[in-house]
């Protein structure tokens, strides 16, 4: 037996004798306790049958002196409870018996038992139970001589003086008190007989429980010392601390067969020594095992320095990118295999390596040795010394290429129609659900045109699929040229397609009229011949357009309804377009019938110029406001704002710009021969469309050239709303004008998007105080203060200020006051076609020329 086994069954006897002497003190222990609550048993029992005997004496005299009846049923009741002919209380104290009984508390029960009968319950000795026995017999002596007193008093009701007298000498005779001691004599001797087996016993156990104790003590000094023993055994035999060895333990779990497990000489043949050389033929079977593995591997296994350098290649490397081992060893990374738009990424993951991290399958792109650039999936591993310094980098390289050539093609096959390379139905629902969500954010809104080919099964019928599947190709080419890039045109389902258009107006009469002038694109591009295998065919489409008017629209609604208004689209004839809602096809309706109807207006001249006069000061008229009306067959005349709105949306703007402003320079070069109305200027308004074409700057000069009219009479008026976008571009194309001669006039400012900061940039001449705010500035401050300032930045700037909506003499004065001497309205004259405005001109306080006024006199004279 070794020594360590030994000390092991020693401490393993040592304990099963502390548990031995536990056991015993236990014992001990409870026989104490069993001693000293048979004491106190033996006391109260005692007590009882004392007490209920004084008890007995105390109710008999009560009775005798005062005849009371509740005296004698009490003196029965305790009589009746000690003999067990009536239950004893539950919780009996040292009260008086007959409390319980005249307080009610009796009904608190236990069982009916004799006291004789508890006592021998309790676990007396023979002996002990004779001398209570006699006590009680001698009490049910002195309780016959009781109730002889009570008969006594009872021969006579009422008792006369003399047995009453009788009675009481009865229960208090020296008799009736040698009765008392006979009772409480074997008590007293029961008491003695008790507490001396008791205290014996109660000694012995005291006894025996010390000596447990100290055997306890003994026990518990002899483990500790044999348990220290055995840990300094222990550590002998492992060769370092449980915890030590623990660490081990795991680190050659973990597969750490490098770091170093030393070992002292002294513990050479030690569980620690065992690990250690387990340690090193571990590390011995891994290295071969590595070996093999980058041998046969067909990843690339390559080793590198921190500065890139090569020094392993493995011969997955040489399948891979074509470069033998002598050819990559000592070679740099990034010089050999990396392309040059890639060279960014060696320092970036050396310098990660370098700081302890790993790259993990990061995908990139590599050449090989024939300069093929190949797919790879790279894993970058530092190389550690024994102080775990980064010296270098493992690389494990694989060919991704044909699995991303098999991802594309899966992507294709799952989102794209191989026929049309369209997006297919699952594609679309995906991004019509985008669309939607980017609509319930951000308050966009978008439109869906479900186009279906009329009569496309006939053409499948007579010349075949094939041809079929070429029309369809076609009509796919078209689609894409009829949208904008950010759109989407998918293929649906056989013959039919579904256009996405994406807006970013929160305006469904925005979105409708821009899909109303997409589906007419479409329209027009599909009813164009196609050239099939040598053969002309004409096809037609149906459109069914929805657009989503709630929050909580989803893709499958919209598609249900772009599909419902496709057939309506085809019970109306094909070849048209149809709006799922009526409401907005109405609007649609009106908004293609008003275009129609301004195209007319353009080319049958139906658009008027009328002037509204602009006036100075001392009411002179400088110039007017350029205003177009257009007046309909049977002289209805509509104004601007009934029409200028679908024209912006259409785009006529930009060619009914050019009419407006063509007129106006035609009149300017037509009063350049008169004295008086040469010196008149003409404001223009300008768009923000026509601005934004390119070619702006150059049809304006062009109208000035060909027309012959002074370029510094022309003003053009610009709104707010024009500023909001190509801000710099617009500036641009002021400057290029302004070097000509023509002035600019900021119109409506203060109510739209105007920064100062363009604002001072800006070549303007003059700025104009909005109506709205002229309107109520003498009955609202703020409009007031709006209006002072507009004419005080106008001044600040060095340029003019002009009021518009001046009605009154008082807006006049009030407007004069802040510095503004110009004005516009209806105080001075309403718009007026141009022979009433040249009339006006000549009859506003003429300046002192004497050949103006000879040229009135022509004029009038002419007139």
């Amino acid at each position: 037996m070794t020594k360590f086994a030994a000390l092991l069954l020693s401490m393993l006897a040592t304990i099963v004798a502390f548990v031995v002497s536990f056991a015993f003190h236990v014992n001990a222990e409870s026989q104490l306790q069993q001693m000293n609550e048979m004491r106190l048993k033996s006391v109260l029992l005692a007590d009882e049958l004392r007490q209920s005997s004084n008890d007995l004496t105390r109710l008999v005299r009560t009775y005798v002196v005062t005849g009371d009846q509740t005296f004698k049923a009490q003196f029965n009741a305790v009589r009746e409870i000690r003999d067990g002919l009536r239950p004893r209380p539950a919780d009996y104290g040292p009260s008086f018996w007959d409390f319980y009984v005249v307080s009610g508390e009796s009904n608190r029960r236990g069982p009916a038992i004799p006291l004789l009968e508890v006592m021998r319950r309790a676990g007396f000795t023979e002996a002990e139970l004779g001398k209570l026995a006699e006590a009680k017999d001698n009490s049910d002596a002195l309780t016959k001589l009781e109730y002889e007193a009570m008969a006594l008093i009872e021969q006579q009701s009422p008792p006369t003086p003399e047995l009453r007298e009788r009675a009481i000498s009865m229960l208090h005779d020296e008799a009736f008190h040698l009765a008392k001691v006979r009772i409480m004599r074997p008590i007293v001797e029961f008491d003695r007989m008790v507490n001396e087996r008791t205290r014996a016993a109660v000694e012995s156990a005291r006894q025996l429980t010390l000596r447990m104790r100290i055997i306890q003590i003994g026990l518990g000094l002899l483990s500790l010392y044999l348990l220290w023993r055995v840990h300094r055994e222990l550590h002998v035999i492992l060769g370092c601390t449980v915890s030590e060895l623990q660490r081990t333990i795991s680190q050659l779990g973990s597969g750490d067969f490098v770091s170093r497990i030393e070992v002292p000489v002294k513990h050479s043949n030690s569980v620690l020594a065992w690990l250690r050389d387990t340690q090193v033929r571990l590390a011995r079977m891994e290295l071969l095992q590595f070996r093999a593995i980058v041998t046969s591997s067909d990843d690339a296994i390559i080793s590198k320095t921190t500065a890139g350098i090569i020094t392993s290649w493995n011969s997955g490397a040489e399948r891979l990118f074509g470069f033998s081992e002598a050819e990559a060893l000592g070679q740099s990374m990034t010089k050999l295999i990396i392309p040059a738009d890639r060279v960014e990424e060696e320092p970036r993951n050396l310098a990660r390596i370098t700081a302890g991290e790993r790259v993990e399958h990061y995908e990139t792109v590599r050449r090989r040795k024939d300069g093929l650039l190949i797919d790879v999936s790279v894993t970058i591993s530092p190389i550690c010394d024994d102080s775990g310094r980064v010296i270098g980098a493992s690389t494990i390289a694989r060919d991704i290429t044909r699995t991303k050539e098999a991802e594309a093609q899966i992507q294709r096959l799952a989102f794209y129609d191989p026929l049309t390379e369209l997006p297919n139905r699952r594609l679309l629902q995906e991004r019509l659900g985008h669309a939607l969500q980017s609509m319930r954010r951000r308050g966009e809104t978008c439109a869906v045109l479900f186009i279906d080919l009329d009569n496309f099964k006939s053409l499948n019928d007579t010349r075949g699929h094939d041809v079929g599947d070429l029309l369809l190709q076609e009509v796919a080419r078209r689609l894409r040229k009829c949208v904008r890039g950010e759109d989407t045109v998918a293929r649906f389902g056989g013959d039919e397609f579904v256009v996405l258009l994406l807006d970013s107006s929160a305006s469904g009469v925005e979105t409708a009229s821009h899909a109303e002038i997409v589906g007419a694109k479409i329209l027009a591009a599909l009813a164009q011949p196609y050239e099939l295998n040598g053969g002309a065919h004409f096809c037609t489409p149906s459109i069914g357009v929805s657009i989503p008017t709630a929050a909580d629209s989803t893709s499958d609604e919209l598609l249900k309804q772009a599909d419902l208004a496709m057939y309506q689209a085809k019970a109306s004839g094909r070849n048209t377009i149809r709006f799922f809602d009526p409401r907005m096809q109405l609007v649609v309706d009106q908004s293609a019938s008003v275009d129609r109807e301004l195209r007319v207006a353009l080319t049958e001249h139906q658009f008027e110029v009328h002037v509204q006069p602009q006036v100075d000061a001392l009411g002179r008229v400088r110039g007017g406001e350029v205003l177009l009306r257009w007046r309909k067959p049977g002289g209805v005349l509509v104004q601007p704002a009934d029409f200028i709105p679908h024209a912006e949306e259409s785009g006529l703007i930009v060619s009914i710009g050019r009419w407006v402003l063509t007129r106006a320079c035609e009149q300017l070069a037509a009063w350049q021969a008169h004295p008086r109305l040469r010196e008149v200027s003409l404001a223009v308004n300008v768009s923000a469309k026509q601005l934004r074409e390119p070619e702006f700057v150059d049809m304006v000069l062009e109208t000035l050239d060909e027309t012959g009219a002074d370029p510094r009479r022309l003003i053009l008026e610009l709104t707010e709303s024009t500023m909001a976008t190509h801000v710099e571009s617009i500036i641009d194309k002021m400057n290029r004008l302004k070097m000509h001669g023509l002035r600019f006039s900021l119109d409506d400012f203060g109510t739209g998007y105007s920064s100062l900061s363009y604002l001072k940039r800006m070549p303007l001449d003059e700025l104009k105080i909005d109506r709205d705010f002229v309107k109520d500035m003498l009955v609202d401050p703020n409009d007031a203060a709006i209006a002072r300032m507009v004419s005080a930045l106008a001044s600040s700037l060095g340029i003019e200020s002009i009021a518009e909506g001046v009605e009154s003499p008082e807006q006049q004065i009030a407007l004069a006051g802040m510095g503004c001497h110009a004005y516009q309205g209806f105080l001075f004259g309403r718009p007026m076609p141009i022979p009433l405005f040249e009339a006006h001109v000549l009859e506003s306080p003429p300046d002192d020329c004497a050949d103006c006024q000879a040229a009135t006199a022509g004029m009038q004279a002419g007139a």
